[in-house]
This record gives C-alpha cells, sequence and structure tokens, in this order.
C-alpha cells in the first residue's frame, strides 16, 4: 500500500477515493497508474521496495537523533496514516541509498523540514475529535503530493471551515509550538503539555 501512495503522490492524485491494492496493480482504469504504466516492472522498483522494508524495519539505521525525535511523536498517534508521507519523503531521498556512506544527517534534512507540519495537521484532527482514517488519509495525501511537487506544506491542508473557533485560534500558535516542543522533547504526553502551557 505504501508504494501504490507514493505512486498516486508522484502522479498528483491527492484524491481520497482509494482502490485496492490488487486493482491499482492489475485493472487498467481511471487513477490506477500502475495497471497502464507497469510500475512493478521498473528496474527502480524492486531496489527501492527492498530499502523501503529495511527502512521501516529499522529507521534508526538510516535518521539522525533529531528525525527519529518525529518519528517518536508520530508513532503516538493512533492511525499510521503519517508513514505514507515518511514513504514519500523516502522515495524522494532514494538516491540516498545508492550511496555506499549513507548519510544520516543528509537523509534526515527533509523529514525534519516537513514532519512537524504533518504533527500540527493530525493534532488539527484530533483536537476538532475528527480522527475518522479517511480524513486523515485525505491529509496525508494532499501533503505528500504537494511535497513531491514542491508545494508550500505549511499552509493548513485541515479545512479550516469544519474547525471551531477554538480550534482555529489554537491552530495560530500550534505550529511554533510544536517546533518548540520537538526541540526539547520526544514524548507526546510532555509536547501536549508544552503546548497547552504555551497557549
Amino acid at each position: 500500500m505504501q508504494y501504490m501512495n507514493i505512486i498516486r503522490a508522484v502522479k498528483n492524485d491527492d484524491g481520497t477515493t482509494v482502490s485496492g491494492v490488487l486493482d491499482f496493480f492489475t485493472k487498467e482504469r481511471a487513477g490506477h497508474y500502475d495497471a497502464k504504466e507497469q510500475w512493478l516492472y521498473k528496474d527502480e522498483t524492486m531496489p527501492f521496495l527492498s530499502n523501503l522494508a529495511d527502512f521501516w524495519n529499522a529507521p534508526q539505521d538510516f535518521f539522525n537523533d533529531k528525525a527519529l525525535q518525529h518519528i517518536d511523536i508520530l508513532q503516538s498517534f493512533p492511525n499510521n496514516a503519517w508513514s505514507s508521507f515518511v514513504s514519500c519523503i523516502v522515495w524522494n531521498q532514494r538516491q540516498h541509498f545508492e550511496s555506499e556512506n549513507f548519510d544520516k544527517n543528509s537523509f534526515s534534512q527533509d523529514f525534519i523540514k516537513h514532519l512537524p507540519n504533518i504533527v500540527r495537521f493530525i493534532m488539527l484532527l484530533f483536537l476538532n475529535n475528527r480522527t475518522e482514517t479517511k480524513l486523515v488519509y485525505s491529509v496525508i495525501f494532499k501533503c505528500s503530493a504537494n511535497y513531491l511537487y514542491k508545494r508550500d506544506l505549511s499552509e493548513n491542508q485541515v479545512n479550516k471551515d469544519t474547525l471551531p473557533p477554538f480550534v482555529k485560534a489554537f491552530a495560530r500558535c500550534l505550529k511554533k509550538q510544536i517546533q518548540n516542543a520537538l526541540n526539547s522533547y520526544c514524548d507526546w504526553t510532555r509536547i501536549c503539555i508544552v503546548i497547552l502551557k504555551n497557549f
């Protein structure tokens, strides 16, 4: 499923309709890019999938400490929709796996830059009690496509019209507070406490 979501982001598809993995890779119809373009048969596919599996088996082997803090925080959320965005960054940084001397610091830079936004967007959904998997994935799909197409991720991907006034006010200070908390803590409970204290 991770590779399917990467292909969708590469194709700038941030829609919320998601086909099954088998259909996506075998049936030719709209939105099934692999069936038409044979992504599974590209020379880079199997080496990338192997690298992606290695990455998810032991992220600590690929990240510096700062990037690991971000992953620790994301892992505390009840669902793992965010992992599709992380896999898109791995896809975009896949050239790092070709080097004999893997550079953790260089590889980690995009994660350090963009994961605080993902934390913020998901946290806004949770504050608004909008944690349905489909809604979280829709935010992640938008972020993934925007990241690969080098569009600004600092702009909120959560529909602001659905947020109550309290959450809108809270969102204004959230980005800076999350960044401050990330610089100091990697425990989710402590991050919430720091954010609320500074609100």
